[in-house]
């Protein structure tokens, strides 16, 4: 890899943890997982996923 491609992965990288950690924190307020996945532009799945082993309640 170069170094442009090196960076973009680093940047993939944070990225992806910066959108978990917030769907942690709005699954912590009580935002259900459907509206996760709308407020991060991602599918359903992918909010389920990112929040794999979270308990939350749902309102």
């Amino acid at each position: 890899m170069d170094n442009d491609q090196t960076t973009h992965a680093k940047l993939d990288t944070i990225i992806d943890l910066l959108r978990k950690q917030l769907a942690v924190q709005l699954a912590a307020r009580g935002v259900s997982r459907g509206e996760i996945a709308k407020r991060l532009h991602v599918a359903k799945a992918t909010a389920v996923k990112m929040l794999e082993g979270i308990k939350t309640e749902e309102k």
